[in-house]
C-alpha cells in the first residue's frame, strides 16, 4: 500500500466519525504533537503528530490531560474551538490533511476556518486559513523560499512532486501505537516526576533505617550472653562480693566497672532485658519497614504502565498515607475511579491492578471465588486475575508473562491460585495465600505491551 493511500483510509474514517461534531478542546502533548478532542467524547480524539520521521494523523480512544503550551495553538483556539467540524479530507492525492471547520460568532456571523495540515517527513506543517487567506501557522516560510507560508498570503498547495513510496500498514500502525505511548510515558514521567522521586526517596530512606535497626538488633544479640554472665555468677560466685575477675566456660572476663559483685549481677541482666526487647522491637520494626517498602517498590515497578489516571489515583493514596503532599497536582475533579484493568486474550479476560487500592478492588470485589490469581512469587507486583475457573495452560502463560511484565521482570515464577485462597492482608493491597502452585517463565511468547495498550477498566 503507497502512503497516500493508507493515509486516505485513515482519513476517511475520521471524516464518517467526527463530521458535525464540535472541536471543544485542543491538548498540546509535545512540541510536534497534538490531540483534538470532540463534543462526543466517546468517539475518541484525533493525535496530530509533526515528527521528523513519520509524521501522521490518528484516532485515539485514550482521554489525554496534557497541559503543555504551544504559541500557535493559544493563537487560533478562538477562532477555530467549539466550531464544527464539515469535513477532514486528503488534498490534492497527497500528503496533506484538510479539517474544514464552520464556527458561528457571537453575532451569529458564519465563517469557515480550514486547517491545512502538512504530513511531510522534516517539513510537516500546520496553518489555518480562511478564504483560503493564511491566520497563522506553526512554521512561518518567508517570500525568499519557494512557497511562502506567511499570514495575509494566500495559501498555496505544493507542486505535487514527490515520489510515492510504497508502505507497511502493520509496521506504521506499530510505530504510531510506539510513538503514542512514548509520548504519554515521556510527558507524565515528567509531569509527575515529584511522585517517583518521592518514592524513590522514601525507600532509600527505609533501606537506611533498616541497615540501622539491624545493626542494634546485631549489637543487642551480642549482648544477650549476659543473661548466662549472670546466671553464672550467682551461682558460682555468691559469697565474693568484691569479684573483678572470674571465668566462664574457660574465657576470662573482667568486671571493669569494679561494682559489688550482686549490684554487677543486677546489671548484667538489666542489659539482657534490654537487648532482648532491643531485637524484639527491631524486628517489628524491619518486618514493618520491609511491607512499606514493598508496597512503595511496587508501585515504582508498575510505572512504566501507568496512564496519567493511575498517577492521579496513586498521588492520591499516597497523600492520604502521608508520603506525599498534594500540593494542588491533583484537583478533585480529576479524580477517577479506582478501578481496575483488564485485557482479553483467547476470549478470557485477564484483570490487573495498578495500586494498592485496584487490586484490593480486583481481587476482592471483581473475581469470583473460582477465578484465578497470580502473583510473582516470593516480590512485589500487582494482582493478576484470570476471570475464568478452568483456564488453560496457556492462558496461565499469559497471564503469569503479564504479572511479570507489569513487575519489570522478564523471567521468573509465577505463583497461581484460586480466589479462595487468597486473604486480605493487615495493609491495603496485601494478601495472605493458603496454597498455590507456581508457572516457571523463562521467556516471553507474547507482546506483552501491546495487549496493554488495548487494556481496559472495569
Amino acid at each position: 500500500m503507497n502512503s497516500q493511500n493508507y493515509l486516505s483510509k485513515h482519513i476517511e474514517n475520521l471524516d464518517k466519525i467526527f463530521k458535525n461534531t464540535y472541536l471543544n478542546h485542543i491538548h498540546i502533548l509535545t512540541n510536534c504533537d497534538f490531540e483534538l478532542t470532540f463534543s462526543k467524547s466517546s468517539l475518541g480524539g484525533i493525535i496530530i503528530s509533526l515528527n521528523n520521521d513519520k509524521p501522521f494523523i490518528e484516532l485515539t480512544k485514550e482521554k489525554y490531560l496534557f497541559t503543555n503550551q504551544n504559541s500557535f495553538f493559544a493563537r487560533i483556539k478562538q477562532k477555530i474551538l467549539n466550531s464544527k467540524i464539515l469535513s477532514i479530507e486528503v488534498i490534492n492525492n497527497d500528503n496533506i490533511v484538510c479539517f474544514s471547520f464552520l464556527k458561528t460568532t457571537d453575532t451569529y456571523d458564519k465563517i469557515i476556518y480550514k486547517l491545512y495540515v502538512e504530513l511531510f517527513k522534516n517539513n510537516s506543517n500546520i496553518i489555518l486559513t480562511s478564504n483560503e487567506i493564511i491566520i497563522d501557522t506553526i512554521h512561518l516560510k518567508g517570500f525568499e523560499t519557494k512557497r511562502p507560508i506567511m499570514p495575509q498570503t494566500k495559501y498555496l498547495l505544493p507542486a505535487n512532486e514527490r515520489t510515492v513510496k510504497e508502505i507497511n500498514e502493520e509496521k506504521m500502525d506499530q510505530f504510531i501505537s510506539n510513538y503514542i505511548s512514548n509520548i504519554e510515558t515521556k510527558y507524565l514521567d515528567n509531569k509527575y516526576s515529584v511522585l517517583k522521586k518521592s518514592i524513590k526517596s522514601k525507600i532509600k530512606s527505609l533501606n537506611n533505617k533498616i541497615e540501622k535497626v539491624l545493626n542494634d538488633k546485631n549489637e543487642a544479640i551480642k549482648n544477650l550472653k549476659y543473661r548466662n554472665v549472670g546466671d553464672y555468677l550467682l551461682t558460682n560466685y555468691e559469697d565474693n562480693k568484691y569479684l573483678n575477675k572470674y571465668e566462664i566456660d574457660g574465657k576470662t572476663y573482667v568486671n571493669s566497672t569494679f561494682l559489688p559483685l550482686d549490684q554487677y549481677i543486677q546489671r548484667c541482666y538489666k542489659i539482657y532485658k534490654k537487648a532482648k526487647q532491643t531485637i524484639q522491637i527491631s524486628e517489628e520494626y524491619i518486618n514493618k519497614s520491609n511491607i512499606e517498602k514493598d508496597y512503595l517498590e511496587s508501585i515504582l515497578s508498575s510505572l512504566k504502565v501507568f496512564k496519567e489516571e493511575d498517577y492521579i489515583e496513586t498521588f492520591i493514596e499516597l497523600d492520604k498515607l502521608g508520603y506525599i503532599k498534594n500540593k494542588k497536582t491533583v484537583k478533585k475533579k480529576d479524580i477517577p475511579s479506582f478501578k481496575p484493568y483488564y485485557v482479553v486474550f483467547n476470549n478470557v479476560k485477564i484483570g490487573f491492578g495498578k495500586n494498592s487500592t485496584q487490586n484490593d478492588y480486583l481481587t476482592f470485589k471483581e473475581a469470583k471465588k473460582d477465578y484465578y490469581f497470580l502473583h510473582i512469587f516470593k516480590d512485589h507486583g500487582p494482582h493478576v486475575v484470570i476471570f475464568s475457573s478452568t483456564p488453560s495452560n496457556e492462558i496461565k502463560e499469559f497471564a503469569s508473562e503479564l504479572a511479570l511484565y507489569l513487575s519489570s521482570s522478564t523471567v521468573g515464577e509465577v505463583l497461581y491460585t484460586q480466589i479462595k485462597n487468597v486473604k486480605k492482608g493487615d495493609v491495603e493491597g496485601k494478601v495472605n495465600i493458603l496454597k498455590y502452585e507456581t508457572f516457571n517463565i523463562v521467556k516471553f511468547n507474547h507482546d506483552i505491551a501491546s495487549y496493554l495498550l488495548e487494556a481496559t477498566r472495569f
